[in-house]
């Protein structure tokens, strides 16, 4: 499919819907969608992606994905559903509020897998708006520093497992519940200290 998609042409379109009609097509989707989100023609492809493949319940706002509860008005950090390829790199700074289409949502917190695997990950700053932090979060990431508001009161399964870069982090004094293997495997991590 990636190799079809480099031709900007009727046949490859033709030939690309045979695949997504097959009746494995929904394993083609999968793969087709994975393709479509970062090649250069995708303009082209735009209407089998819709067409075919389940669009995506995330959002890019100021280059941090979220998902958002519409209701309550509150934006969880996502990743785009990507599982090896993280879009994040460098120092992130999460805002406490976004906005997106004319609507202001609180951010409230470090979705499941959010920062998982970002190898140029270094550092993550978040905003005393967030509650708690989900399963594989940062795991497996290259995050070496954290700076936690007193706001965080979950950490959930395997947060932080992996993160060898991790050295030193200050956990949040309303911090009820740090669940099993939180900080599993941080080879590195010598200093737990609450704010």
């Amino acid at each position: 499919m990636n190799i079809l998609m480099n031709y900007n042409n009727d046949w490859a379109y033709q030939t690309m819907e045979r695949y997504l009609k097959h009746p494995m097509g929904k394993y083609y989707s999968e793969y087709f969608s994975s393709v479509y989100k970062k090649h250069e023609n995708k303009e082209r492809f735009t209407p089998l992606h819709k067409k075919y493949c389940k669009q995506s319940k995330h959002v890019l706002v100021d280059s941090i994905y979220y998902i958002l509860d519409r209701t309550k008005k509150e934006a969880s950090v996502s990743n785009d559903d990507r599982d090896y390829d993280s879009p994040y790199s460098g120092n992130i700074v999460i805002p406490s509020t976004i906005t997106y289409n004319d609507t202001t949502y609180t951010v409230t917190s470090i979705g499941d897998k959010a920062f998982h695997y970002a190898k140029e990950l270094h550092s993550i700053t978040m905003p005393n708006t967030i509650t708690s932090i989900g399963k594989n979060a940062f795991y497996a990431s290259k995050l070496h520093s954290v700076t936690m508001p007193n706001s965080i009161m979950s950490i959930k399964e395997d947060a932080f497992t992996y993160c060898h870069g991790l050295k030193s982090i200050k956990l949040s004094e309303s911090l009820t519940t740090i669940a099993d293997r939180a900080f599993a495997h941080c080879d590195s991590l010598s200093t737990i200290t609450t704010t």
